[in-house]
């Protein structure tokens, strides 16, 4: 990402990074069916982004707004998982 003046941007490098002003995005996750039986659409969480430096990436606070019925599964590892979007 450019971060001053007279950088020069190579070839698909990400220039800047756009983020909504109003309202908060909308987070889609995956469960483990394990988890399935305590978590439910109205329920408080706190998401942590485990793919980012822990020490640095705050937890965001969020509710469940609603969990998939049907249990999914992962086409390239066959790992079955239920969807869950929180906001």
């Amino acid at each position: 990402m450019v971060t001053s003046v007279y950088n020069v941007v190579g070839p698909g490098e990400k220039i800047m990074e756009i983020l909504p002003t109003a309202g908060r995005p909308m987070i889609e996750a995956r469960l483990q069916p394990k988890d399935i039986d305590v978590v439910h659409t109205g329920k408080h969480a706190r998401l942590r982004f485990t793919a980012l430096d822990a020490r640095r990436t705050p937890e965001i606070e969020a509710v469940v707004k609603q969990v998939s019925a049907d249990r999914l599964l992962d086409q390239a590892t066959q790992q079955p998982y239920y969807r869950a979007s929180s906001r």
